[in-house]
């Protein structure tokens, strides 16, 4: 406490609905951070917002609970209000670029190790579809090799019965 100079319980509580107001501006600033990484859609902006505002509400209503025996008093809501506008005002712009620069360098990762996945997965299936080829070659010759041999055997076998059931009825 500085000396020569006396406050309020009022004012000490001023100050404090200031950080509370601080406070809140920051989860703010969070809430912005998420819209911007995860899209704007319409639906998950509402939901972003309201629990933000519920969120916001509940942390005044302990405040005022804690500090004020839950009374609520224009200084203290001004207080939080002046304390949003300060962190808005000297933390918005420096938190916004940051969060703009790491989704920049998130994005920029995130598009190299999916070109790199692309690249081996085209190479894989290169790999892939030549040995099919092979495979489906091999299997091909093979198959039509066994066949032809069967159908040898078969031919000739049933030219020996043939000869030999000549053979019998002569």
């Amino acid at each position: 406490m500085i000396t020569g100079f006396e406050h309020s319980v009022q004012f000490s509580v001023f100050i404090k609905s200031i950080g509370t107001g601080f406070f809140i501006g920051m989860l703010f600033l969070a809430v912005m951070v998420m819209n911007r990484f995860f899209g704007k859609h319409i639906i998950s902006v509402f939901i972003r917002d309201v629990f933000f505002f519920i969120v916001a509400a509940f942390l005044t209503f302990l405040f005022l609970l804690k500090y004020n025996a839950g009374m609520v008093r224009f200084y203290l809501l001004a207080g939080e209000g002046i304390g949003f506008i300060l962190c808005y005002m000297f933390c918005g712009k420096i938190v916004t670029d940051i969060s703009l620069k790491i989704y920049e360098k998130i994005e920029k990762c995130c598009l190299q190790i999916l070109a790199r996945l692309k690249k081996s997965t085209e190479y894989f299936s290169e790999k892939i579809k030549n040995m099919m080829k092979k495979i489906k070659g091999k299997m091909h010759t093979n198959n039509s090799q066994k066949i032809k041999s069967i159908h040898k055997n078969l031919f000739f076998r049933h030219k020996k019965i043939k000869h030999i059931n000549k053979k019998k009825n002569k």
